[in-house]
């Protein structure tokens, strides 16, 4: 046995490697959660929040979802949730502009965000939870889900997916066209050695 003295510690030393991400985590495009219907509910204010699988991070402010806006979701293993309050219930002093202090969340710089706590308490919580999917698009950048509120009551908010932006059948093709191209070229240069 060798024993090895004066040898420098490594603690805390980080070591990074190139693995994939891990299932639920994407990257390189951005995601988008968009109501269909929300005109539909005229006495209702409709709220995304953006929490983590990683119960440790802290959850973005109550975000005010637009008509017809598409609201990005994203961080690490993000889940979103959107809400509902009537309308009645919410005074223009409840609502703020987001400013700088929103760091952490810097995609909402410039939304409207539900500032009073005992209304956020008060809030109804759609189901399901909506988390980005975590196949990577090849084509393009942008993946965009609509959904629309089946139902909505002073009891609960039902959603539910009507599109799913993603032309995952071209991701393949893709794939196969580069396969036979591969193949090709295997082909043309093993007869060229012959």
């Amino acid at each position: 046995m060798i024993a090895v003295k004066n040898m420098p510690s490594f603690q805390g030393l980080t070591i990074l490697a190139d693995l994939s991400p891990s299932p639920g985590y994407t990257r390189g495009f951005s995601y988008c959660v968009k109501i269909t219907n929300q005109e539909k509910y005229p006495d209702y204010w409709l709220f995304l929040q953006i929490s983590s699988a990683n119960p440790n991070l802290p959850p973005s402010p109550y975000i005010l979802i637009q008509p017809g806006e598409c609201v990005p979701v994203s961080g690490y293993r993000p889940i979103a949730t959107i809400l509902a309050i009537a309308k009645n219930k919410v005074q223009p002093k409840d609502l703020e502009n987001s400013s700088a202090e929103l760091e952490v969340w810097p995609l909402f710089s410039k939304s409207t965000i539900l500032q009073n706590i005992n209304l956020q308490n008060a809030l109804i919580k759609g189901t399901p939870t909506i988390k980005p999917p975590s196949e990577v698009p090849v084509i393009y950048s942008k993946v965009e889900d609509n959904f629309q509120v089946k139902s909505l009551n002073l009891d609960s908010l039902q959603l539910s997916l009507v599109k799913q932006d993603r032309q995952l059948a071209l991701n393949w093709l893709v794939f196969l066209v580069i396969g036979i191209a591969i193949l090709g070229w295997i082909i043309i240069s093993r007869r060229r050695k012959k």
